[in-house]
């Protein structure tokens, strides 16, 4: 069974916040920074989403991510300049927010793979269905802007 566009991104950074705090019990490369550095991290994260979602109603475009193919407008303005995936982005900015609460640099290694499961099994398929949809505009703005920042 394929992993593509199976687990919502918000479930797996449920799941990767909740790893991170159980191996930050285990501690062994602690960094102590102020939880009020952290609430600012996760805000910025929060702020990155809330404008990606925002330019998505604007546009009148899903916002489900299971469902790219339900597309039905191209978003390439705004946050979406800087990076084609500004969601996901703030989702890994608040898993970082995550790390800097807990106070445990090694559970960093769980954003890497945040961003690599996600890659993988949800934004190059979204990718492909995106290029099948929207074609060669599609694939210019691909060019011109990076996946993740």
């Amino acid at each position: 069974m394929s992993l593509e566009l199976k687990i919502p991104p918000v479930i797996l950074v449920v799941i990767v916040a909740i790893v991170m705090t159980i191996q930050a019990q285990f501690s062994i490369m602690p960094f102590r920074l102020s939880w009020l550095i952290a609430g600012g991290i996760a805000i910025l994260g929060c702020g990155i989403i809330g404008m990606a979602v925002w330019q998505f109603k604007q546009a009148k475009t899903t916002v489900n991510p299971l469902n790219p193919n339900q597309s039905s407008q191209m978003v390439n303005t705004g946050i979406f300049a800087i990076s084609r995936n500004p969601m996901y982005a703030g989702m890994a900015v608040i898993l970082i927010s995550v790390a800097v609460f807990l106070g445990e640099l090694s559970v960093l290694i769980w954003v890497a793979g945040f961003i690599l499961y996600m890659t993988k099994f949800q934004i190059k398929p979204e990718e492909r269905i995106l290029t099948k949809n929207f074609g060669d505009d599609y694939a210019r703005y691909c060019e011109k802007v990076r996946r993740w920042i």
